[in-house]
């Protein structure tokens, strides 16, 4: 199996709490975010934000979707989410959201 690392750097001009917000918020990814074709909640996060399991449809440019499961592992509000992805997509994902860019 080919192995694959992906990094992208997403750099917004505003304050970090609404940012957050729409990344936690992954129900709701397929209103802006074009690429995100369906979220299904397979079992709720827990109360600290751990433990739950979607399963995203992504689809792009290329002619087919990629399904996966991606399970929350870390929750560090305004900070840090980190995932574990399984199915069409094997891994680990992880967001960081600082308030500026490191010099």
């Amino acid at each position: 199996m080919a192995c694959y690392s992906f990094v992208t750097m997403w750099l917004f001009d505003a304050p970090v709490e609404p940012v957050w917000d729409a990344i936690y918020d992954t129900d709701a990814w397929p209103t802006w975010w074009p690429g995100v074709r369906q979220v299904d909640v397979l079992h709720p996060r827990g109360p600290d934000g751990v433990g739950g399991i979607s399963r995203f449809t992504f689809r792009s440019v290329l002619p087919y979707s990629l399904v996966f499961d991606m399970r929350s592992v870390c929750v560090e509000r305004y900070r840090l989410l980190e995932g574990e992805a399984s199915g069409e997509l094997v891994g680990s994902g992880r967001w960081r959201f600082l308030r500026q860019l490191p010099a």
